[in-house]
């Protein structure tokens, strides 16, 4: 028992892939028409300076250099982890944008851009 005759090794395939998987694949060319998922754009209206830090699409910026992810569940709401909890974000029609804590974070202004330089003929 468990001897076979002898003759030519049968061709071996790694164990995770079964035949009916490498039957079952699809086409190379037929794989390169799959559409790639992308990922959402973070809404309008969170970016620029607020103050209580500075909000740069999926990135909240802290005055102390720190950042934390953010996600957007919807237009107008804003999701982060800090410090261990959770915190969420709606962006009210007055423009200010109120924390699940009771934070309510304003918009500040940005600073002035600094004039053209003009070259100078030499």
């Amino acid at each position: 028992a468990g001897r076979r005759a002898a003759g030519p090794e049968p061709a071996l395939m790694p164990a995770e892939v079964s035949p009916q998987a490498i039957a079952l694949a699809p086409a190379p060319e037929a794989a390169s028409r799959v559409p790639v998922p992308r990922l959402p754009l973070p809404p309008q209206g969170f970016d620029g300076q607020w103050s209580g830090a500075k909000i740069e699409g999926i990135l909240i910026l802290w005055p102390d250099g720190l950042t934390s992810a953010l996600t957007y569940p919807s237009s107008t709401k804003v999701r982060m982890a800090f410090q261990g909890k959770t915190y969420e974000g709606e962006l009210l029609s007055d423009g200010r944008l109120r924390w699940s804590d009771g934070d309510i974070w304003e918009r500040r202004p940005l600073p002035p851009l600094p004039p053209p330089s003009v070259a100078r003929p030499q």
